[in-house]
């Protein structure tokens, strides 16, 4: 597709009716069409630390309904019709969303733990300073809010998502 970032993994490929799907470390990369065969395509990367994914579920083909359906919310609703062949494939997708929004939930719930314990300490910091003093204190606070903040969207707001497809796809193996 030509969207991929420097340090970008493809993991997973789908190609439904009229559109393809590219999961990578980094972002789901979406192809719209007006038909498989158009020449004309919208393209677009949604990264996976912009949303929390939700609601991930997958409908299998039945005996009148010949697709496979995967729907989730990222950013926003997305739906994904596939050929009942492609049974597998949809599994491989349902499982690494799922696993996606286990970890994005849990580093969820650390950010806020992270934010309550940081709010809790900074009342601490309150000295009776006045000059110079109260200056350099302020900035080393700052400074210090700064680093924290850094490390903390760091660790609870990945950018890559590589381990988390590799936990699925090698246990396929």
């Amino acid at each position: 597709m030509g969207l991929m970032l420097p340090g970008e993994k493809c993991y997973i490929f789908l190609k439904s009716l009229k559109d393809e799907f590219v999961f990578t470390n980094y972002s789901l990369i979406f192809s719209d069409g007006e038909s498989v065969n158009s020449p004309k395509r919208a393209l677009s990367r949604t990264n996976w630390n912009e949303g929390l994914i939700q609601n991930v579920k997958m409908n299998t083909a039945g005996l009148v309904d010949l697709d496979v359906d995967i729907s989730f919310d990222f950013v926003q609703h997305w739906r994904i019709e596939l050929k009942k062949e492609e049974v597998e494939n949809a599994k491989l997708v349902f499982k690494c969303l799922d696993v996606i929004s286990n970890r994005q939930l849990m580093n969820k719930q650390l950010l806020e733990m992270e934010m309550l314990a940081r709010n809790n300490n900074a009342g601490m910091n309150v000295h009776l300073l006045t000059g110079a003093d109260a200056v350099n204190f302020n900035d080393s606070v700052i400074e210090s809010g700064s680093k924290w903040a850094a490390l903390t969207v760091e660790k609870c707001m990945p950018r890559d998502y590589g381990a988390e497809f590799e936990s699925v796809l090698i246990k396929r193996l």
